[in-house]
């Protein structure tokens, strides 16, 4: 831990370096600590950041709804959403799509979570990205998938 530490204090005044940190840490499922590094990224970034701004909001979403915390995540999933109206990055437009959709999805809300992956897809797509537009195409394919119980009585 030690070592993530000192490497947190060297990027600390670099917002996107932060983001790819915290992004790493949920993949790495320890939402805890990557909600706490959107928390340094948000102190840091500035308000002309877009994809810092952005960036934050949609992994602490993430993280916030694996810790149960479903109406924060989904103000911040919305949040980030608008401001990636701005953007201009094609595909920071699409994962920021994927993010909500989660949110969505630990929320129990698949029907609204589809859209937005299936956009995500296409925006993938269209900027050539095929392993994204793959891999949030088998996001979609599972989460459409029905889900099969066994019945023990």
């Amino acid at each position: 831990m030690h070592r993530l530490e000192t490497r947190r204090d060297d990027i600390g005044k670099h917002a996107i370096a932060l983001t790819v940190l915290a992004r790493a840490l949920t993949q790495l499922r320890r939402y805890k600590e990557a909600g706490e590094v959107t928390r340094q990224c948000e102190r840091v970034a500035a308000p002309s950041q877009l994809d810092a701004q952005i960036k934050w909001r949609e992994i602490r979403a993430v993280a916030l709804a694996h810790e149960g915390d479903l109406t924060a995540a989904e103000r911040l999933a919305r949040e980030a959403l608008r401001l990636a109206e701005r953007s201009e990055q094609i595909e920071s437009k699409a994962q920021v799509l994927t993010d909500p959709a989660e949110v969505l999805s630990l929320a129990e809300r698949p029907d609204e979570a589809m859209p937005l992956l299936d956009e995500a897809v296409e925006l993938y797509r269209r900027k050539g990205n095929a392993v994204m537009a793959e891999r949030t195409a088998t996001l979609t394919l599972n989460r459409r998938a029905p889900r099969v119980g066994l019945d023990h009585q």
